[in-house]
């Protein structure tokens, strides 16, 4: 049986403590020195999808994810269902960018 310890805690009033987990995973690895850590909250192991944090659906615009890439054609099937094609590719710091635009 592995021994548990509670290194960090803290109270919020938010209803819900997504922000709170990776602030609570800083403070608990400090403290026992460890390179690995599971954290743990409300007595769970988290598995937490990534957050869509576009403000693209509130602008009444799609999300990444409703396009759909095609690898072997290397293209996009927009939601309305046109299919995009590269059109420019640049630089952006260390970030390659690529437009993709329709081909109509």
């Amino acid at each position: 049986m592995r021994g548990h310890l509670i290194v960090s805690h803290e109270v919020t009033t938010v209803g819900n403590d997504r922000r709170q987990l990776a602030n609570m995973r800083k403070q608990a690895k400090a403290a026992p020195q460890k390179e690995a850590l599971t954290v743990v909250a409300d007595g769970i192991t988290p598995i937490m999808p990534r957050c869509l944090t576009s403000g693209n659906k509130a602008n009444g615009l799609f999300d990444r994810h409703h396009f759909v890439y095609d690898p072997r054609n290397n293209t996009y099937q927009c939601p309305a269902g046109e299919v995009l094609i590269e059109g420019s590719r640049s630089l952006e710091g260390s970030k390659n960018l690529i437009i993709y635009c329709s081909s109509n």
